[in-house]
């Protein structure tokens, strides 16, 4: 619907969606001003219930005039489509206030007065809100009051309520275990039973909303929608979670507004809003008691903080007998199209009520009370960036074409913290607003959240060390853990106090701290628990494993966010279709696959393979289904491709992490591999006679580079020297050279995000953009005249390339989705004749695609582990 018009209206961004409708920001060219239209779907314009309630809607707000109701402002008809054209209410939700913590005594109850002015106004005209719940109110910068969404609105005389609840559009159902539900959660007894309804239904969610603000927790709640309801009929809100400054008369309006009975209910909003009104008495009573509970604060916080020490203390030593007991539960979180990913990984918040992830190109924020997400930013390439949250879970900062942003959690634009030289491979935001975050290839950086120039902490070793990974503050702050990258070796875990860095893990990344003392560490595809005294910040005991799966991050609640197949740890080798049909398996499942290489007589593949000691570069006969070994041990080889006669493999070979160098070898097995010189192979012409590779530069740069070869020897021309083929100020960077030689395609962001060029080799004249939404991945068609393409959606596509007498490029043709299909979006290969693929397809895809769970209460998990 972006960018279309209906009627003078322009629609110009998504605002939410709920069951009456999708809402959106417009702009009034005639009036000059912006407006916010709910569409009715077209799914539901043959609904004839919903386009009557639809219109309903638009019948109250415009017998509705209340500076605390939004206005609405016509009703318009389109091309089917039926819109509501209403005040757009900038600022954020109450539920989004509410999220942040309780909200301050007075400022409460002045909010409250304004909604019990707005229900009243309703209330006199026979209308019945019946969806007041906390994201349904907005706060305006200058602290005014909007109610919204009279979308369930009733005429209390002319229609009855229908006792199935599954037809209410707001009802959020749902099977999966530890799911909060929202508007059940505000429902009046009566409403929940099914029952007719009247204005009380108002004054009960009223008395829940005010509960809400006051205590920062929802009234009544439940691990189904049926405890919910059961909670609503039959539990008493939790009375002792009101601070304890709150008045004894709003006390008391409480205990009216929200009593089971409705004869005993408060019978009039108006009541509520005359006892928040008592001249200047309410505010007053509210501001002396906050006065004085800060007066009384000071007395006795320092004991308060010897008592914190103390249990602090005993939740470390004796934890697991003293806890009371939980129940563990499991969440899967179903994202459309979701993917575990390293780079974008997604997090949940510090505090447990946010989760953070990239899908479709898009940053998504979802409040895990909700079953919706809202869409932070565009543009968000799933393979580069990294997410992580403030400390106090208000804000998010994540990397994105070459910039550090920052933005609320629930909602609004993002601000610009800084630039970046290169890729951030991960950060922490601390509570006085430090960002320490790593460079691809450098150092750590510290940043202000407020924005700033990135200083280096000059950690990092160049002569041994590559870069940082994981970046994470310990409690307290006063020291962060580090993933460190060597040039050889596995990864470890360091510590860094007072600008100083130690050895604290000679193996794995640590991703969570656990309040029962244990660092949560991440190796060999599962988690890991090592004790850890904070006080003295030393390991305390022996690790032991606690989830098959990678653990992503973990709520100061005990919510965990993993994935139970952790990454992708064996692939499957398989011929595609140009439809995506799957046609066949090639050979046995294989340890995470690298790279693929096809023989030009389309028998033999190339294939490089993680393992435990290295990588390793096998060749597989794809007629007798053998597999023969052709490098491994410590060498790291992860591309290589044939001579046009098939009797050699060229190959990279990294032993100093990023730098790599060209080696060749026989395919027959006789003789070592031979090194040709430094460089990271990208492609080898059709006659065998040029290798071009590119050579990564220190400040992030790539150089593009070419050398002459004996076509017969795979050797390097006598005399001849290395020659530059293009520079680019890209990090990472991929070359393929045209069938016939004469042109190279390649990837680059100098656009400001990554797409497919072409130009002429070895001149590097001209510059044709192939791709036109992204480009990622790409190969040439082995008979010349097309190029294919992975775009940053995991499409595949396909595009005619036409060289003489002048460069021309055909339309992007889509062939098919690889996420679809559940095929890697990486390493694919092309047969001779060019009308099938090699790709990959993860073997352990049903548990990987998709694979994302929330875990509810980690310390219970360990508890469980402990007592095996």
């Amino acid at each position: 619907m972006i960018g279309r018009t209906i009627a003078h209206y322009q629609l110009t961004d998504k605002l939410g969606a709920g069951g009456m409708g999708e809402v959106y920001r417009a702009r009034d060219p005639k009036l000059n001003r912006e407006v916010a239209i709910k569409v009715l779907p077209e799914g539901f314009a043959q609904d004839a219930e919903r386009v009557a309630r639809f219109l309903r809607e638009a019948q109250v707000l415009a017998s509705l005039n209340h500076p605390n109701i939004a206005a609405i402002y016509g009703l318009e008809e389109a091309d089917g489509i039926r819109a509501l054209v209403m005040e757009l209410v900038e600022g954020p939700t109450l539920a989004d206030r509410i999220a942040a913590g309780p909200i301050p005594l007075d400022e409460a109850l002045a909010i409250a007065r304004q909604i019990a002015e707005a229900l009243e106004v309703a209330h006199e005209r026979g209308i019945i809100h019946r969806d007041l719940k906390p994201a349904n109110v907005k706060v305006t910068r200058d602290d005014k009051v909007k109610v919204l969404d009279f979308g369930l609105a009733k005429i209390a005389s002319g229609e009855t309520t229908n006792s199935d609840l599954s037809h209410s559009p707001t009802m959020i159902q749902s099977t999966q275990a530890g799911m909060i539900l929202g508007t059940a959660a505000y429902m009046s007894p009566e409403q929940a039973r099914g029952k007719i309804v009247d204005k009380r239904a108002d004054i009960w969610a009223f008395g829940g909303v005010l509960f809400e603000m006051l205590s920062g927790k929802q009234t009544f709640s439940g691990e189904t929608l049926t405890d919910t309801l059961a909670a609503v009929v039959r539990a008493e809100p939790e009375w002792n979670e009101l601070p304890p400054t709150t008045p004894l008369a709003v006390c008391r309006l409480l205990r009216r507004c929200l009593h089971k009975d409705p004869k005993q209910r408060l019978r009039d909003i108006g009541e509520a809003r005359i006892t928040l009104e008592q001249g200047k008495e309410m505010e007053e009573a509210a501001a002396e008691g906050t006065a004085r509970y800060r007066r009384n604060l000071g007395l006795w916080i320092g004991a308060i903080a010897v008592i914190a020490v103390a249990l602090t203390t005993l939740v470390m030593l004796q934890w697991a007998p003293a806890r009371r007991e939980l129940p563990l539960r499991q969440v899967r979180i179903d994202i459309h199209n979701f993917r575990v990913n390293l780079n974008s990984r997604p997090r949940i918040s510090p505090d447990g009520r946010y989760l953070a992830y990239v899908v479709d190109e898009k940053l998504w924020v979802q409040p895990l009370e909700e079953t919706k997400p809202h869409e932070v930013d565009k543009g968000f390439p799933e393979s580069t960036g990294t997410l992580f949250w403030s400390a106090d879970s208000s804000s998010l900062a994540y990397s994105k074409n070459g910039k550090l942003y920052r933005v609320p959690a629930a909602g609004g634009a993002p601000i610009e913290i800084c630039k970046l030289p290169d890729t951030i491979l991960d950060g922490a935001w601390s509570s006085d607003n430090r960002i320490v975050f790593s460079r691809w290839r450098s150092d750590l950086y510290q940043v202000s959240a407020q924005g700033g120039e990135p200083k280096p902490l000059g950690l990092v070793d160049p002569e041994t060390e590559v870069d940082f990974h994981q970046v994470m503050f310990l409690p307290g702050e006063q020291a962060l853990t580090v993933a460190v990258h060597p040039k050889n070796g596995p990864i470890r875990t360091d510590i860094v106090v007072g600008g100083q860095r130690k050895p604290l893990l000679e193996h794995g990344w640590v991703s969570a701290f656990s309040e029962t003392g244990h660092l949560i560490v991440n190796e060999r595809d599962s988690s890991w628990a090592v004790p850890f005294s904070l006080s003295d910040l030393k390991v305390k005991g022996e690790t032991f494993k606690v989830l098959d799966g990678y653990l992503f991050s973990l709520g100061a609640d005990g919510t965990v966010l993993y994935s139970p197949a952790g990454l992708p740890t064996q692939n499957q080798i398989v011929w595609v279709s140009r439809t995506g049909e799957i046609q066949q398996k090639i050979g046995e499942p294989m340890t995470p696959i690298n790279s693929m290489a096809l023989s030009p007589d389309g028998n033999r593949l190339a294939v490089c393979a993680g393992a435990t000691d290295g990588f390793k570069m096998w060749v597989l006969d794809l007629v007798r289904n053998a597999r023969t070994l052709m490098t491994g041990g410590e060498k790291s080889e992860p591309s290589s491709v044939w001579s046009p006669d098939g009797k050699h493999i060229f190959y990279e070979t990294r032993l100093q992490g990023l730098s790599a160098t060209l080696s060749v070898r026989s395919v027959d097995g006789t003789g070592e591999g031979r090194e040709l010189g430094p460089g990271r192979l990208a492609s080898v012409s059709r006659i065998g006679d040029v290798v071009a590779y590119d050579i990564p530069v220190q400040d992030g740069r790539n150089e593009m580079w070419y050398m002459r070869i004996d076509p017969r020897t795979a050797a390097p021309e006598p005399g001849s020297q290395p020659a530059r083929y293009l520079t680019l100020s890209d990090p990472a960077v991929l070359i393929r050279l045209s069938p016939d030689g004469k042109f190279a395609a390649y990837r680059s962001a100098v656009s400001g995000r990554s797409e497919i060029y072409l130009s002429r080799f070895p001149t590097g004249e001209g510059r044709w953009q192939v791709s036109v939404d992204g480009g990622e991945e790409m190969m040439w068609n082995p008979q010349g005249g097309e190029l294919f393409y992975v775009d940053g959606k995991t499409n595949l596509f396909s595009v005619g390339v036409a060289t003489q007498p002048e460069v021309r490029l055909g339309k992007p043709q889509l062939l098919f989705s690889t996420r679809e299909k559940h095929l890697q979006d990486y390493g694919f290969a092309v047969d001779s004749d060019g009308k099938r693929f090699v790709m990959v397809q993860s073997a352990d895809d049903a548990a990987n695609a998709g694979g994302l769970y929330l875990l509810q209460d980690w310390p219970a998990l360990l508890r469980q582990t402990l007592k095996k």
